[in-house]
Order: C-alpha cells, then sequence, then structure tokens
C-alpha cells in the first residue's frame, strides 16, 4: 500500500470514526482483503484509468433494522438508500494520469467530503 491508498484509507476512515470511534484504517483493509474487486478498483482508481469518484458507506444493510450493526461498503452504483454517513472521494486529475505518489500532491489532488 503506497501514500495514495494510506491517504485514502486513512481519510475514509476519519470521517466514519466520528460516528463509531473503533472505526480504522484496518476496518478498510480487511474489507479490500476479503472482497479483491474493491482492491483492484481502488488501485485502479489511483491509477487514474476508472471513475474520478469513489463512495464509501458504513451503515447497516439494505432491509436491516436501523440499530443493526454497520457494514462498510463500497459503492458501484447507487443501489442502496443512504441511512447514515456516506464518504465520497473525489479525484482530481485529468483523465488517465495517476495521482501522485508525493505526500504534498495528495492533498491537491484528492478531495475528500461526507454526506449524512
Amino acid at each position: 500500500n503506497d501514500a495514495r491508498g494510506r491517504y485514502v484509507t486513512g481519510r475514509i476512515a476519519d470521517f466514519f470514526c466520528v460516528e463509531d470511534p473503533s472505526f480504522g484504517v484496518a476496518k478498510i483493509e480487511e474489507y479490500v482483503a476479503a472482497n479483491p474487486s474493491v482492491g483492484e478498483h481502488l488501485q485502479e482508481y489511483l491509477k487514474g484509468t476508472n471513475n474520478k469518484v469513489m463512495v464509501w458507506t458504513y451503515q447497516p444493510p439494505k432491509g436491516a433494522a436501523a440499530d443493526a450493526p454497520s457494514q462498510l461498503k463500497m459503492l458501484t452504483s447507487y443501489e442502496e438508500p443512504l441511512t447514515k454517513k456516506l464518504v465520497y472521494v473525489v479525484r482530481n486529475t485529468a483523465p488517465g494520469k495517476a495521482v501522485s505518489t508525493k505526500d504534498a500532491d495528495l492533498v491537491q489532488e484528492i478531495s475528500v467530503g461526507s454526506i449524512e
């Protein structure tokens, strides 16, 4: 995991740990390890070869009670209604241009925010 991946996963964890203090980068790493296509999508995102936006949720699964345990999910479409927080990651690079591996450039090339 290079500086780009650490920056993205760290920022996602920053947003979700507000609601769940136990949420950390390890939870994202476990999710990626259990879902190889997510890891591939993340790498392609950082290379600049797929969508400019990634969307992540940490909420009870679709159809579960509102107080059910939250599960992390990277959405590839908007197949689930938002019930808690959504974190978006936007790549600010030209199509086909990879995100820089330099720490100083990451803040300029990747924007992260949330919607509740």
